[in-house]
């Protein structure tokens, strides 16, 4: 369910909210995110992602990605800026690929190999 809020395209457009006391035009800036559940805008986005990722259970695996966010991502500055960026690969499962990110608590698992003989 999660994978559903995944981004595919985002898009922006100005369109003109009015007029200002002088006869001039005044614009605004609306962007939008086309994901498989519909098409967002950003804060609507997160809420919800935020309840998909708390309803599959994933909160520790987005608290892991804003760690190694806060880590890795230089061009991330603010928090909620680390935030959303986590958010989105969680989403669209690009974790999977990242070189020296593990996604499974080690301690949380036990893995058992059985020999036969």
């Amino acid at each position: 369910m999660t994978e559903d809020y995944a981004i595919q395209i985002r898009t922006g457009r100005a369109y003109q909210k009015g007029f200002d006391n002088r006869g001039k035009k005044v614009w605004g800036y609306k962007e939008t995110y086309k994901t498989n559940a519909g098409e967002f805008v950003p804060q609507e986005w997160r809420e919800k992602i935020k309840e998909a990722i708390e309803q599959a259970g994933e909160m520790e695996l987005l608290e892991n990605l804003k760690n190694y966010c806060r880590e890795h991502c230089a061009w991330l500055h603010k928090e909620s800026e680390i935030e959303d960026y986590a958010m989105d690969v969680l989403a669209s499962r690009a974790y999977l690929c990242w070189e020296g990110f593990n996604p499974i608590d080690k301690k949380k698992y036990m893995v058992f190999i059985f020999k036969e003989g």
